[in-house]
C-alpha cells in the first residue's frame, strides 16, 4: 500500500466498504524540458539579484523538486478491498494534484468525480456501492 494514502488509517475508523479517490494516475509523468534554454550560474545569480526581471526559464521550486524525487518509482498498486470502490478524478488541462496553489480546483475535481461514481452506480445498480452506502448507513447509526 502506498504511504501516501491513508487506507490503513481509513479502515480502522470505519469497517467494510470505501470509495477511494486517488489523484494519482498510473502513468508515468514526462516533462517536456529544453535544456538548452537552462541557464547558467551567472544567470541564476542575475535572477536572483534582479528578482522584478520578467522572463527567463521557468523552473520548479525547490519544494517540487523534493515531493517529486520522493515520489518517484512509487507506482505500487492501491490495496483496496474486494467491496472498495477505486476512482482515479479527471483532472481539467494542465492541472496537476503537486500544484498546491490550485488545491480549491484540484479537490472540487475529486469530490465532483465521486459525486458522479456514485450518481452512476445508483443508477446502475452497483452491487459495490450498494455495500458502501449500507456500510455508511451502519457507522453513522453506531456514533448517534
Amino acid at each position: 500500500m502506498s504511504a501516501s494514502a491513508p487506507l490503513a488509517f481509513m479502515k480502522s475508523l470505519k469497517s467494510g466498504p470505501n470509495l477511494v479517490v486517488a489523484l494519482l494516475a498510473d502513468t508515468p509523468t514526462r516533462y517536456a524540458v529544453d535544456y538548452d534554454r537552462i541557464p547558467g550560474p551567472r544567470d541564476w545569480l542575475l535572477k536572483a539579484l534582479t528578482p522584478w526581471r520578467r522572463g527567463g526559464f521557468e523552473a520548479p521550486s525547490i519544494l517540487q523538486v523534493i515531493v517529486l524525487s520522493l515520489l518517484a518509482n512509487r507506482r505500487r498498486p492501491l490495496e483496496i478491498g474486494e467491496f472498495d470502490l477505486l476512482h482515479y478524478p479527471d483532472m481539467p488541462k494542465g492541472v496537476q494534484w503537486l500544484q498546491w496553489r490550485r488545491h480549491a480546483e484540484i479537490f472540487a475535481c475529486a469530490y465532483d468525480g465521486a459525486r458522479s461514481v456514485i450518481a452512476r452506480g445508483q443508477a446502475a445498480g452497483d452491487a459495490k456501492l450498494a455495500a458502501l452506502i449500507t456500510s455508511r448507513l451502519e457507522t453513522a447509526a453506531r456514533f448517534r
